[in-house]
């Protein structure tokens, strides 16, 4: 008898108006609090079929800014977050970028360009945001990227 092994494959699709419902109902799954809304860029990542994964990307102040990178803890682990990422670079490359992460994914950030980028260089709107972070104790850093 031959033993055979299917790798499982990590799919990611911009999601439409129709999907966004699913899309809150999984970031509610996972606790983030962001919202989903039908201007910005939404993408779905999925493993097996099964949705385990999300990203947004917002043009706001005339920038961008990745928000909702999330993967579903249970399938943490497997490169879905890096495949999200690498999907969005397209995007990205369309004008100034930012994103707001957790000191500890600084270098998953940096893979596709982005760099710390000092809080008084920032948008007024995102230098209030990570302002209120602060201020709720959610340790947070400001990453840019220029496109490529």
């Amino acid at each position: 008898m031959i033993e055979t092994k299917r790798k499982s494959t990590i799919v990611v699709d911009a999601v439409n108006a129709a999907g966004l419902a699913e899309i809150g109902g999984f970031y509610e799954t996972v606790r983030y609090g962001g919202g989903v809304f039908p201007d910005d860029v939404t993408l779905a990542a999925r493993l097996d079929g099964r949705l385990v994964g999300a990203v947004r990307i917002c043009s706001e102040g005339g920038v961008f800014v990745l928000r909702g990178m999330q993967v579903a803890p249970a399938s943490q682990g497997q490169g879905i977050g890096r495949v999200l990422l690498d999907f969005c670079v397209p995007y990205l490359n369309r004008g100034l970028s930012y994103c707001v992460p957790y000191e500890h994914l600084t270098d998953f950030y940096g893979q596709v360009g982005f760099v710390v980028t000092p809080p008084e260089l920032l948008p007024i709107f995102l230098a209030e945001r990570v302002a209120q972070y602060v201020a709720t104790n959610r340790p947070t850093l400001v990453m840019k990227r220029v496109p490529s």
